[in-house]
């Protein structure tokens, strides 16, 4: 199970991953709907380690591929 970051501001996210952990939350955007910077802000604003997990690891994982960023 994966939740993702559409729509989230800082205070969601870091509820999130208190919640459900960095391993099980992927980046995603309402783009064109909301604009991706501040999700994607927000999301750096956590962490080089958050960011590895959610923007690479974790999408690559949940596609089943060996990715990363």
């Amino acid at each position: 199970q994966y939740f993702d970051t559409a729509s989230a501001g800082r205070e969601s996210l870091e509820l999130l991953l208190s919640t459900y952990g960095a391993e099980q939350v992927v980046f995603g955007t309402d783009h064109p709907v909301l604009g991706g910077e501040a999700v994607r802000a927000a999301v750096q604003a956590l962490g080089e380690g958050v960011v590895e997990l959610v923007a690479g690891r974790n999408p690559a994982r949940a596609l089943n591929r060996n990715g990363g960023l």
